[in-house]
């Protein structure tokens, strides 16, 4: 058993050796984002910042962005449904103190 252990490890290490890993910079890759429709009075576009570069983003249409401006645009809507959520909660609560 110990000979099939030794030639397993022995075996993995030479598959290592000839295919090295690839290492990919996810932050620089373009993402494809489907960005919400405005809401009627709203700006038709938005201004992301990663703090190095400044992108506008227009709504309601999908557009390729990198990794970086699509994290961020994530947080920003799963933010907004959170605060929405919020408002329906304590509008229900104070509705019931009523």
């Amino acid at each position: 058993m110990a000979k099939k252990e030794e030639q397993l490890q022995e075996q993995q290490e030479q598959q290592e050796q000839q295919e090295p890993r690839k290492i990919i910079d996810v932050t620089k890759q373009m993402v494809h984002v489907r960005t919400p429709y405005p809401r009627p009075g709203e700006e038709k576009q938005i201004f992301v910042s990663d703090g190095r570069t400044n992108w506008t983003v227009k709504l309601g249409m999908d557009v390729e962005v990198p990794y970086k401006v699509a994290m961020i645009l994530h947080q920003h809507w799963d933010a907004e449904v959170r605060a929405y959520k919020f408002e329906m909660f304590s509008a229900e609560r104070l509705a019931q103190m009523e």
